[in-house]
């Protein structure tokens, strides 16, 4: 791999470097990528997101090199839409003691102990996404490296889990000093609990890199000005863009709470309790929400991208100048001897 990364760095270089007078070449077209979309977080216990993402977009590059040349140096830009959704589904959490010396509605002191099951945190985000990239091309291979800026315009976190609280009672004889599934004392057996909120605009930086291949004819070496060349281009690369910038939000907020009441027979108003009492212990962040999950949280993207690029019209050099052919005829009508 270091091998072909260096031959195609000698190459850029060598094009960069080159004394001969380039010939420009101009083009616009469309792009469309797919691809899987991670969250990757540092220094955590915790796995990677899965999800994928996607983008449609304008590109327009420009090419340089000696005419004909198999070899070329690219500048590429444009501006893409992409959108996508990514998910940390998390392992059932350990039993974890919210708050001791707790006194139930007996009076009888207890711990409050809290489990959560099937957690996940999903992330759903839309931005505008602009490539600065250069890169060589030769023969039907090419390569691009550079950065893509993305603004996320829409980006919304859903957090989710099911919630089960119990209470320890260390004065009651061994065996039955669990209390569970009683409603009127706090205690709720897999509760479903869901929230989300919008984390507003947000920038990311992405190292990116694209190498693939041009399909279709590609006209012949030296051919000769007589052969017209091809208009347009089709293109197949596999692409990854790697996030730069930490993906937190700015401070930690908790947007996730327990359900204002908990309802265990809903053709009866008897049996709906109240869950306001239940401990901040169930005000859980969501991933991108605190620096308590990850030191540092960082986008991945890898797929594949199709290409479609028309060449734009070159200015060709005038046949008749039309400076030259003007001033001859004002020369001929005048009587005043014109020289070129």
């Amino acid at each position: 791999m270091k091998k072909h990364l260096s031959y195609w760095i000698v190459l850029l270089l060598g094009l960069l470097c080159s004394p001969v007078r380039a010939e420009v070449e101009n083009c616009a077209g469309l792009n469309v990528a797919a691809g899987e979309w991670s969250m990757l977080p540092f220094s955590s216990t915790h796995q990677p997101s899965v999800g994928g993402a996607g983008s449609l977009g304008f590109t327009y590059e420009m090419r340089a090199g000696k005419a004909y040349s198999s070899t070329r140096f690219l500048l590429h830009t444009g501006l893409n839409l992409k959108g996508g959704l990514t998910n940390f589904g998390q392992s059932a959490a350990k039993d974890s003691v919210a708050l001791m010396g707790q006194t139930d509605l007996d009076g009888d002191p207890f711990i409050y102990v809290y489990k959560l099951d099937g957690r996940q945190d999903k992330y759903v985000g839309g931005a505008v996404q602009v490539p600065l990239m250069i890169g060589v091309q030769h023969k039907r291979f090419y390569m691009l490296a550079g950065v893509k800026v993305n603004a996320y315009v829409f980006m919304r976190s859903i957090t989710s889990t099911n919630v089960t609280t119990y209470g320890v009672y260390a004065a009651f004889p061994q065996g039955i000093n669990i209390l569970k599934d009683k409603p009127e004392y706090q205690f709720f057996n897999d509760i479903k609990v869901d929230a989300g909120k919008s984390m507003g605009l947000k920038l990311d930086l992405d190292g990116a890199l694209e190498i693939g291949c041009r399909l279709g004819g590609i006209v012949a070496e030296e051919s000769g000005y007589d052969v017209p060349r091809n208009k347009v281009e089709y293109r197949l690369a596999a692409f990854a863009d790697f996030g730069i910038l930490d993906f937190h939000t700015a401070g930690n907020s908790k947007p996730l709470v327990t359900p204002t009441t908990y309802d265990t027979d809903k053709s009866s108003k008897n049996y709906v309790y109240n869950t306001r009492s239940m401990v901040d212990g169930l005000e859980m962040n969501d991933v991108m929400s605190t620096t308590g999950f990850a030191s540092s949280v960082h986008n991945l993207t890898v797929g594949i991208k199709f290409t479609v690029l028309f060449q734009l019209p070159d200015k060709l050099p005038c046949v008749i100048c039309n400076d030259t052919f003007t001033r001859s005829r004002s020369a001929r009508r005048t009587g005043m001897k014109y020289e070129e």
